[in-house]
């Protein structure tokens, strides 16, 4: 009876042993598998990282450039209002002046009074003209610099 207990012992501790290698080894196994499923996925969010820093600094390379076009844009746009601005008061000059070839065309021609209407008219005329260009630039240089923004954004 003590043997057949002895042999029940050895048997039992025997499993227990064989039974906490395995235990262990497949934790092992699934702790070794959780790890490298850990690496791959850090070296994956690594590299998009990279790749997101490199487009990045890509979109910011290309909206430098499309600042600074929209910049040059923007001095040359303001350099001809400021030309189309002085021509357009070298003009109110010249027919507000009792000398000019305006005002010495409306006097041969007989039509005393009507001289300073149609100077104001004139000159009201330039100056609406002037604002529309000005308009017109600007809303010009904000279509390029928009498309050009959306062709370094593609």
């Amino acid at each position: 009876m003590y043997f057949r207990i002895a042999a029940a012992l050895i048997v039992a501790v025997f499993l227990a042993g064989t039974h906490w290698k395995a235990y262990t080894k497949g934790q092992d196994a699934i702790t070794a598998e959780w790890d490298k499923d850990i690496a791959q996925r850090t070296a994956a969010a690594l590299e998009a990282s990279e790749a997101a820093r490199k487009r990045e600094s890509e979109l910011q390379t290309k909206v430098g450039r499309v600042d600074r076009a929209y910049q040059e844009s923007k001095r040359n746009t303001e350099h001809v209002a400021r030309a189309a601005a002085d021509g357009l008061r070298n003009l109110e000059a010249i027919l507000a002046a009792p000398n000019s070839p305006a005002s010495s065309a409306t006097a041969s021609s007989g039509n005393h009074g009507t001289g300073g209407v149609e100077r104001e008219l004139l000159g009201s005329c330039a100056a609406s003209l002037v604002g529309l260009g000005q308009e017109a630039d600007r809303m010009a240089a904000k279509i390029v610099t928009l498309q050009e923004y959306i062709k370094a954004t593609q």
